[in-house]
């Protein structure tokens, strides 16, 4: 085990290391800077600026000085937000974000699962048919339509859900973890469908059944279970997807998240908060697989 372990970080290092050098660079080719947007500044003001920030250094001496203190677990200063830390910033926004992912994979795993339940149990009929239709409809639509459709219907057309907001009102959480957990809830209906009826065809529900047991008993005791175990084992690869779908989904909901940070910072070139959110992304990605 520990063998394996080392050896997941002996790769995750380069791959790290790659991302990060990658993401510097494509960043820094973008047009603009971080101060292009200001009101125009007398150009001493804009060199003093650039030498702050060490905006004023070769490429290559920004690329190191970043990696070093990147190395250190320093993150650097906001472009935009003078005084603040891109850490602190972060670190602000990430319990929203994975408060919201945990609530999607809620809403993901129940829903998916008991639509997956119920066309495996009847198969060919009309109760099979619908939900994996509406699987199918779930995993082609993206979030950004999805959410303002919601959005239509349930707040503004029924006024019955909050619209915008995380912790402001009551039932704001709901619209944005439906958005976000609604694609995963396709994925893992298709996933369940196909694992339970794989789990029926076994030779041990047929033992069961001839013995006398009961068909709930049976569809809890041994389909249910044993088909829900690879649900289980993907959810973890799940995170990665829904920390990068939270960047629309808070976007929509004007909910105070990371996602919403890095839109945040790309529209005014906050390159150091960009690049360290893409940063956490791939750190994540790299553990959950």
């Amino acid at each position: 085990m520990l063998q394996v372990i080392l050896k997941r970080i002996a790769i995750a290092i380069p791959v790290i290391l790659i991302v990060a050098s990658l993401t510097f660079f494509l960043v820094r080719m973008a047009p603009g800077g971080p101060f292009d947007a200001e009101k125009v500044v007398p150009p001493q003001v804009m060199k003093n600026l650039n030498a702050v920030y060490n905006l004023d250094a070769p490429l290559i001496i920004q690329y190191r000085d970043y990696m070093l203190n990147l190395v250190q677990g320093d993150f650097g200063p906001s472009f935009r937000y003078p005084g603040r830390s891109v850490t602190e910033m972060i670190f602000t926004g990430l319990p929203v974000t994975f408060e919201l992912a945990f609530y999607a994979i809620i809403v993901a795993m129940i829903i998916g699962s008991l639509a997956g339940v119920i066309a495996a149990v009847k198969r060919n009929t009309l109760l099979d048919y619908v939900p994996m239709t509406i699987a199918m409809i779930g995993i082609c639509m993206p979030t950004f339509l999805l959410g303002p459709l919601l959005v239509l219907y349930f707040g503004i057309y029924l006024e019955a859900l909050p619209v915008s907001g995380w912790d402001s009102l009551p039932g704001d959480k709901i619209l944005p973890s439906i958005t976000l957990g609604a694609a995963y809830a396709a994925y893992i209906a298709r996933l369940s469908r196909g694992g339970m009826l794989e789990t029926l065809s076994e030779d041990y529900i047929r033992t069961a059944r001839a013995k006398g047991a009961s068909e709930a008993s049976v569809l809890w005791n041994h389909v249910f279970r044993n088909s829900l175990l690879p649900l289980i084992t993907i959810t973890a690869g799940i995170i990665p997807g829904l920390l990068v779908g939270s960047v629309v989904v808070e976007s929509i909901f004007s909910i105070d998240g990371m996602g919403r940070l890095v839109v945040d910072s790309v529209m005014v070139r906050d390159r150091e908060v960009v690049l360290s959110i893409t940063l956490i992304i791939s750190i994540l990605t790299l553990i959950s697989f």
